[in-house]
């Protein structure tokens, strides 16, 4: 059950890529845990808007996103999308992927071909739901 205007507003944007590229994906909001997390093995979106929040709040939040919380709420939940979008090519670029690396080291995460293809099309269709 949603219990906030802010879920039911990125659950809208969520339904409607999922419906857009078919996905069989599913979300969860989550006001403790992860920041957000696609997770390719369950097809499943984690969505931690409490820890955004409190990164946020803190200025703890990495300058590749910047703005209003709203757009960062949307940025995340738009990034992670592109994630379920990509799952079969994630498949195959996870081969590649130091994974002990991708999980300590923010610069070699930040700059993996999954990740910088996941923050265009966040920024790109950021703009579309005009924010």
């Amino acid at each position: 059950m949603l219990k906030t205007k802010k879920e039911k507003s990125l659950l809208q944007i969520f339904k409607h890529y999922k419906k857009k590229y078919n996905l069989d994906t599913r979300i969860e909001f989550d006001n403790e845990g992860l920041i957000c997390h696609y997770s390719l093995k369950i097809d499943f979106i984690e969505f931690g808007y409490g820890k955004i929040q409190e990164l946020y709040n803190t200025g703890q939040l990495r300058n590749r996103i910047v703005g209003k919380l709203k757009k960062i709420f949307v940025f995340c939940l738009l990034h992670e999308i592109k994630h379920a979008i990509d799952k079969n090519l994630l498949i195959e670029e996870a081969k590649k992927i130091d994974f002990l690396r991708y999980n300590e080291d923010r610069k070699y995460h930040d700059n993996c071909i999954p990740e910088k293809r996941a923050d265009r099309f966040a920024r790109k269709e950021l703009r579309k739901w005009g924010l």
